[in-house]
């Protein structure tokens, strides 16, 4: 498999009514299955190399912790994901470039749904978690639906996401946090990737890519000798590994909670190998 869209067929394993969302490969696809996704849906069960990440072990901060800056103070998220979880894509490159700003590659299949959604209420979002080292990407889509999210459960979070995107990189870098869990593998992967927040922004480099109804997140991953490390032990593991990857925008005063999941996905035994060749950097697209 090149490349994954996560779409919204039919599964014999559902009781009628209900959906499945699974994998399939982007250069088999036919027209209307391209447009079966102008409604994207968040998948209810595991698909193929994805599937929806688990929450129930992320420290969320709290109005105490603000106060008290202790960590016993944090308490377990119960608020559902705002984001709905679209698809991922697998890339890679020669050695002169790397896969960035994919919204703007016509080899994806994100490529015209985001660029020709036209509804004030979408908003798209691409994490493209880059290993420049060895010159691979694998890029999710979230798609954060204003319609479908109550104000009065998410509080400011709207001020928060709205601030952020139109934001600077600085600012970006200083809210944009990561918490990753890995299921499986060694003792000592799992003792390199930790089960608590960081802030990505400080750590490794991050190219922001601002269209009109998207924001694009290029994360250097292994920009970092610690992280690189652990990346090249699970780049070798990576189809006997599940890790769970929520993000959050931190919050840092009382009039920015609750804290919040904005968006995750569950990378399930994912092959880096497979990915979709592009011969040439981004910018050189006409």
């Amino acid at each position: 498999m090149n490349s994954v869209l996560i779409h919204e067929p039919s599964n014999s394993n559902l009781s009628a009514g209900e959906n499945n969302i699974t994998g399939m490969n982007a250069h088999t696809m036919s027209e209307s299955t391209v447009e079966s996704v102008e409604e994207p849906m968040v998948w209810e069960e595991q698909g193929e190399y994805f599937a929806k990440p688990g929450t129930e072990t992320v420290l969320v901060r709290t109005k105490k912790y603000l106060r008290t800056r202790n960590q016993k103070d944090k308490k377990l998220c119960t608020k559902p994901i705002i984001m709905k979880t679209c698809g991922m894509e697998i890339y890679e490159s020669d050695n002169t470039f790397l896969p960035l700003h994919i919204i703007q590659r016509p080899e994806s299949q994100f490529h015209n749904i985001i660029l020709n959604d036209n509804d004030p209420n979408h908003f798209w979002v691409a994490i493209n978690l880059v290993l420049s080292s060895m010159k691979c990407a694998s890029c999710t889509f979230f798609l954060y639906d204003k319609s479908d999210v109550p104000e009065d459960d998410y509080g400011k979070f709207e001020e928060l996401w709205d601030a952020f995107i139109n934001g600077t990189d600085e600012y970006r870098n200083s809210k944009f946090k990561l918490y990753p869990k890995i299921n499986g593998g060694s003792w000592l992967l799992r003792k390199m990737v930790p089960n608590v927040p960081t802030i990505l922004g400080q750590k490794v480099p991050i190219t922001y890519h601002r269209g009109e109804n998207y924001l694009e997140l290029d994360i250097l991953c292994d920009k970092n000798r610690i992280a690189y490390g652990a990346i090249k032990m699970a780049y070798s593991a990576s189809t006997t590994l599940i890790v769970d990857l929520n993000y959050i925008l931190q919050v840092d005063d009382e009039e920015e909670l609750p804290e919040i999941v904005f968006a995750g996905v569950s990378l399930v035994y994912i092959d880096l190998t497979t990915g979709t060749k592009i011969e040439s950097p981004t910018e050189d697209i006409d």
